[in-house]
């Protein structure tokens, strides 16, 4: 004799499913806005180290002392390093054409450059799209000009006020207007890294931090 077992088999509902499905996409979503967030400050530091780069090679240059006077000059989209050669210092210095213009440097050496924003998400606030800035080292610092477009003479870290600064950050953010507005600037989504350089060549990077925190890295 056969006895037949019961079988308590439920069924999924609908709500249910809906309830899974809901779940599924708020996880999903979390997950995107951290990927976004990755890639945007993975995006900005790699900038903001392709710039520093430029300085950094400045200052070696003058250093070795084959180009004894160098240019930085910041494009649309575009870091270029240019120098005047030894052979060439001297002349200038006498003839009193020593000087952080275009005409000075017109027959310069074209040394390195470095290409930024080519997916037109970074911005770095020492290239406007109108003009070139340019910054002028040379050794010891004696014919250092800086002709950067940096309105906002600020702290960056416990050191005293300099104009000295380019700040790399999301295009959204628009940090050209405010670096010095840390508090309000970190409030701001996305991420955002300055440049601070001295006379003599001294390169930091640091990155913004919640509360207005400039930490070097």
């Amino acid at each position: 004799m056969q006895h037949q077992v019961k079988q308590n088999i439920k069924g999924v509902t609908l709500l249910e499913i809906v309830v899974v499905l809901a779940i599924i996409g708020v996880i999903s979503s979390i997950g995107i806005f951290q990927f976004k967030d990755t890639t945007s400050a993975k995006r900005s530091l790699a900038t903001a180290e392709g710039v520093k780069s430029i300085f950094v090679n400045a200052s070696t240059q003058i250093n070795r002392g084959e180009y004894p006077y160098v240019r930085i000059e910041f494009g649309e989209n575009k870091v270029s390093l240019k120098g005047i050669r030894q052979s060439d210092f001297g002349k200038k210095i006498n003839a009193g054409e020593l000087e952080c213009t275009n005409d000075a440097f017109i027959n310069s050496a074209s040394i390195v450059e470095y290409e930024f924003n080519k997916d037109n998400r970074t911005e770095v606030s020492a290239a406007p799209a109108s003009s070139i800035n340019t910054i002028c080292f040379s050794k010891g610092g004696r014919y250092f000009e800086n002709n950067l477009d940096s309105n906002d003479k600020i702290t960056i870290d416990s050191s005293a006020l300099t104009y000295n600064w380019v700040t790399i950050c999301d295009k959204n953010i628009g940090c050209k207007s405010n670096a010095g507005d840390k508090v309000g600037l970190s409030k701001e989504e996305g991420t955002k890294f300055i440049i601070k350089f001295s006379r003599f060549g001294v390169v930091q990077l640091f990155r913004l931090s919640k509360g207005g925190v400039w930490k070097p890295i």
